[in-house]
């Protein structure tokens, strides 16, 4: 090093640190200094990636307006919470009842089997209303926001109320977008249980769930440097220093969770199958989309036997049937965002019927 350029580039390195230093100030004081100008930066996708990093769903906590609710409407000790559908207490299901001599169906999942559009509209309300729906019992056990890790805990809970009909089937929604990836986190939007594995064993971790506001006291934010994350997730976004990649270890522990799913239909002899969902972006692409996720749920399914659909398929048959593009099937915004409107319910709704229709026959 020349020595006449050292003080130079002790100046530069000591005015750069002293920028670092005043950006993080700054940052801190704009997100969580109570100032309006602050609206810009509390974007929790600024500094946090919501498939991979609990921090995401802590700002976004942080950030709630003082209308958003602070704990789950239908808290659950162990699952964290459940929809409308389920009553939180007993896990019964608020339809389920003797099937009198109707098929029970059964569909587990998150939002995608949940259905966010209003009551009326739903999986449950076109099966009802197709030609064989008085002779269905269709149970739907969706929770919006579920991971597979929750999906196989409720289903371990209610599968015997589900299996106490004859002839019943049992339908797996899997989002495959992120349901996988949800299997990693300790909270998502609130406190949620979590699958350790152990070479070929798992245990559940988290339980009993506690308050949001005890959780959030006793595992803070993690961000070290906020103006070091605003860069790594804009600037450097497309670069190593802006990846988290957790694929190795998330594909593992869906696989285990998975073959813990299968294992507990097989135990009952039920009739059962896999609907693999899939977001707008991903039906709307030409080719499939064979990312680890759908790969790490194909695999599973084919090494288990196990019979399972792809909504992709049926969404893009009828876009082409009716002459319109397969993202009028999803929402663009708001709660229905990415989720199937109406129609696309309704399409699914009687691909899920010729699937179990399918899955009887073969039983």
């Amino acid at each position: 090093m020349n020595v006449r350029n050292r003080p130079k580039l002790i100046a530069t390195g000591v005015g750069l640190a002293f920028a670092l230093l005043a950006a993080e100030v700054g940052i801190r004081f704009i997100m969580f200094g109570g100032i309006d100008a602050g609206w810009s930066l509390r974007r929790p996708s600024r500094f946090a990636d919501y498939q991979t990093e609990e921090d995401y769903f802590k700002l976004a906590s942080r950030w709630k307006g003082d209308g958003e609710p602070k704990e789950p409407k239908r808290y659950h000790p162990t699952l964290g919470w459940v929809s409308a559908a389920i009553d939180p207490d007993t896990l019964r299901h608020r339809v389920l009842g003797d099937p009198r001599g109707r098929q029970r169906i059964a569909l587990y999942g998150d939002s995608y089997a949940q259905c966010v559009t209003p009551a009326g509209f739903r999986f449950e309300d076109y099966i009802q209303r197709s030609p064989g729906g008085a002779e269905t019992q269709f149970l739907n056990y969706g929770v919006s926001g579920f991971g597979l890790d929750q999906v196989a805990l409720l289903l371990e809970k209610t599968i015997d109320d589900v299996a106490s009909a004859k002839d019943s089937v049992t339908l797996i929604g899997v989002f495959v977008d992120d349901d996988l990836d949800r299997c990693m986190l300790d909270m998502r939007g609130f406190p949620k249980p979590r699958f350790e594995r152990s070479g070929t064993a798992l245990s559940v971790v988290g339980i009993p769930i506690p308050p949001l506001a005890d959780y959030l006291e006793e595992n803070p934010l993690s961000i070290r440097s906020y103006a070091w994350r605003f860069l790594c997730r804009s600037v450097f976004r497309n670069t190593p220093l802006g990846a988290t990649d957790h694929s190795e270890e998330a594909q593992g522990l869906a696989t285990a969770i998975a073959n813990r799913l299968i294992d507990q239909l097989e135990s009952r002899s039920l009739s059962f199958g896999f609907v693999l969902f899939e977001g707008n972006d991903r039906t709307a692409s030409v080719t499939e989309v064979n990312d680890w996720r759908m790969r790490t749920m194909v695999e599973v399914l084919k090494n288990r036997s196990v019979n399972y659909i792809k909504t992709r398929r049926f969404l893009r048959e009828h876009a082409l049937s009716q002459g319109v593009s397969t993202r009028s099937l999803f929402g663009q915004r708001g709660e229905l965002a990415d989720h199937f409107t109406a129609e696309g319910n309704e399409v699914v709704a009687r691909a899920l019927m010729l699937f179990a229709e399918g899955l009887t026959r073969n039983q």
